[in-house]
């Protein structure tokens, strides 16, 4: 067994986990207590953004696992996806109080 392929995996997992959750941080959809029954799911642009951003997490840990170079590629698709669909703070309360009307 090579501890290399553990570390990539390690780490790959481990960067789709915080990327999927900031992902559901930034656009979080609030619903009221009696609304819970009902099945809301995300938007369809979060979900969009969590399987791009997972593939190229999964593609950067594969071939970081291969001991490929070219992992940094699919690296940085990941981190510029969600770079740019990084929302501040601002807008995040912003949502929750059109949300929270």
């Amino acid at each position: 067994l090579e501890p290399g392929v553990g570390l990539a995996a390690t780490v790959g997992c481990m960067a789709a986990t915080l990327a999927n959750g900031l992902i559901n941080i930034w656009y979080q959809r609030p619903a009221k207590r009696s609304e819970f029954r009902r099945r809301r799911g995300s938007s369809w642009f979060s979900t969009l953004a969590e399987v791009g951003v997972g593939v190229s997490i999964a593609g950067a840990t594969g071939l970081a696992a291969a001991g490929q170079a070219w992992s940094a590629i699919p690296a940085l698709a990941a981190i510029l996806l969600l770079l740019a669909m990084r929302r501040t703070d601002a807008q995040i309360a912003q949502a929750l109080r059109v949300a929270a009307r």
